[in-house]
């Protein structure tokens, strides 16, 4: 349970008892809901937030974009596995201005990102197609890489996270 904390005593070593126990809650919260080599949300932390935006307002209106990065695993077997760690910081580093807090790392190379914005989904879809093409500086040259995109909104398409998550990984 993330709303879980400890307060403050008047005895000393109660105080020191309840920040240890605030700092274990914050560590064990960061291993279940972040990818440990990108910091950015995992598939848990997807169904955490995106069932949190359900149950707020049932009517509340985001797009969930998914982003696969076609052949990948030809990186890490071409040059290395460091060079492939390069590529997916890089495409963290894009993706995060337009998710935010609303991205995650849902398998190896795949990423999912929840949109706030209303934004039309073709038009949002054509622009990261557009910063995600863009070369990429990875070991000792500039790659180019390919990505497919799919897209679904909440409530038109599901009205919980894991059918939402169905429906995008279909339309991928």
């Amino acid at each position: 349970q993330s709303d879980v904390e400890f307060e403050e005593y008047t005895d000393p070593e109660m105080t020191e008892l309840a920040r240890v126990f605030n700092q274990y809650r914050k560590q064990v919260e960061q291993l279940a809901y972040y990818d440990p080599v990108f910091n950015v949300g995992n598939r848990p932390k997807y169904l955490r937030d995106a069932n949190i935006l359900i149950s707020y307002d049932k009517k509340r209106h985001f797009s969930l974009f998914v982003v696969d990065i076609c052949s990948f695993s030809q990186y890490n077997e071409l040059f290395s596995v460091d060079v492939g760690d390069e590529i997916l910081h890089e495409v963290v580093l894009r993706l995060s201005p337009l998710f935010g807090s609303h991205l995650y790392r849902i398998n190896g190379d795949v990423f999912l990102g929840i949109s706030l914005s209303g934004e039309d989904l073709e038009h949002l879809a054509a622009r990261l197609q557009e910063i995600l093409t863009r070369p990429i500086q990875a070991g000792n040259g500039s790659l180019q890489i390919q990505v497919r995109i799919a897209a679904c909104e909440s409530p038109a398409h599901g009205g919980s996270p894991k059918i939402l998550l169905d429906c995008v990984q279909s339309a991928l």
